[in-house]
């Protein structure tokens, strides 16, 4: 995930800076640099750190994508998805794990999930079901 974020960061940077300056080779340059430094973050820090190398199988650092983009982007998506369920709910130890885990794993629903359960806490705490 933080591969494609820094891919997301750098792309976004060099558009910007590309329509600063009016130059399209600043955003090819910017876009390069971030895939490089992304596919670091994603194969070599996993090892640098003693961790077991990440499963980048149709992910977008992966050879697959050369083949297959649309689903490396949506595994990247999902990956996201993941991630982001897995931070909201704590790593895992709140009382929205069961539901977040359980139901669809569509943004509007992990959204509205959350939505309400912070509603029914500014309605008279939380209760977890």
């Amino acid at each position: 995930l933080l591969g494609a974020l820094l891919v997301v960061a750098f792309n976004a940077s060099g558009i910007w800076r590309a329509a600063m300056q009016v130059q399209i080779m600043s955003w090819i340059r910017q876009a390069v640099l971030g895939y490089c430094i992304g596919f670091l973050c994603a194969h070599a820090l996993p090892r640098c750190c003693g961790t077991p190398p990440s499963s980048c199988c149709f992910c977008i650092f992966s050879w697959d994508v050369l083949s297959m983009p649309q689903w490396c982007l949506e595994a990247e998506w999902e990956q996201a998805k993941e991630q982001l369920i897995y931070a909201i709910t704590g790593g895992k130890r709140n009382c929205l794990t069961r539901k977040l885990y359980d139901g669809p794993r569509s943004l509007p629903s992990i959204l509205q999930t959350v939505v309400a359960k912070l509603q029914e806490g500014s309605q008279g705490g939380f209760k977890c079901s």
